[in-house]
C-alpha cells in the first residue's frame, strides 16, 4: 500500500526516537515494495543521518539481485576510505551475486585503506574457498607491509580448504621473513589436515 510506504518514509526521516526510525526502515526493506526500494536506495546513497544510512546500505545487501550489487558498488566507489565504504564492504560480502564477489577482491587488491582490506580480505575467506585462496596468495605476493602479510596468512589459515594448507606449507617453505614463515608453522601446526602432519614431519627430521 503507498499510504504505508508513505507513512513508514516519514516515520524513518522525522522521528527522534533513533529506534523507532530503524525499525521504521527495517519494515520497509521486508515490504519489498518498489517504492519501498527506491527509498532505502536513496537514503543509502545520500542519506543525512550516519546512522540512517549505513542501515540502508546494510539492507540494500539482502537484496538478492544484480541492481543491488550496482549500487552498493556506486556507493563504496563514491566514498572510498570512509566508514560508508565499511558498510558497503559488509553489504556486498551478504550478497551470493558473482559480482559482489568479484567487487571485493578488487577492494582487496586496491583498497589503500588497510581496515577496509582487511574487511574484504574476511569476507572473501568466508565466500568460494578456490577464489579466496587464489585472490589472497595474489595478494601476499604482491603485499609488502609485513603486518598486512601476517593478516593475509591469518586468513588463508581460516579458509577450509586442502588448498589453503597447500599455500601455507609454501610460505613456510620459502618464506625468507621470519616471522612471518613462523606465523605459517604456527597455523599448520594448528591443523589436523593430513598434508600439516607430514610437513611437521618433515621440518623435524630437518632439525635433527
Amino acid at each position: 500500500d503507498a499510504r504505508v510506504v508513505a507513512a513508514l518514509r516519514d516515520l524513518t526521516l522525522t522521528s527522534t526516537d533513533v529506534e523507532v526510525s530503524r525499525m521504521a526502515l527495517f519494515t520497509l526493506a521486508r515490504d519489498e515494495s518498489p517504492a519501498g526500494r527506491t527509498f532505502i536506495e536513496q537514503l543509502a546513497t545520500s542519506g543525512k543521518s550516519q546512522d540512517l544510512r549505513q542501515h540502508a546500505i546494510l539492507m540494500l545487501g539482502n537484496y538478492d539481485d544484480d541492481a543491488a550489487v550496482d549500487s552498493l558498488i556506486r556507493i563504496y566507489d563514491a566514498n572510498v576510505d570512509t566508514e560508508v565504504a565499511r558498510f558497503a564492504v559488509i553489504a556486498l560480502s551478504q550478497s551470493k551475486r558473482p559480482k559482489a564477489a568479484e567487487k571485493l577482491m578488487q577492494i582487496f587488491k586496491t583498497a589503500k585503506d588497510s581496515d577496509i582490506r582487511r574487511m574484504a580480505m574476511m569476507q572473501l575467506a568466508e565466500g568460494s574457498p578456490e577464489k579466496a585462496v587464489e585472490a589472497l596468495s595474489s595478494a601476499y605476493a604482491s603485499e609488502t607491509d609485513i603486518s598486512v602479510k601476517l593478516g593475509i596468512i591469518d586468513t588463508i589459515a581460516q579458509i577450509e580448504d586442502p588448498r589453503a594448507m597447500r599455500k601455507l606449507i609454501e610460505i613456510a617453505r620459502a618464506e625468507k621473513v621470519h616471522e612471518l614463515r613462523k606465523r605459517a608453522v604456527f597455523w599448520i601446526a594448528e591443523s589436523d589436515d593430513p598434508e600439516s602432519g607430514k610437513y611437521l614431519e618433515e621440518l623435524l627430521k630437518a632439525g635433527d
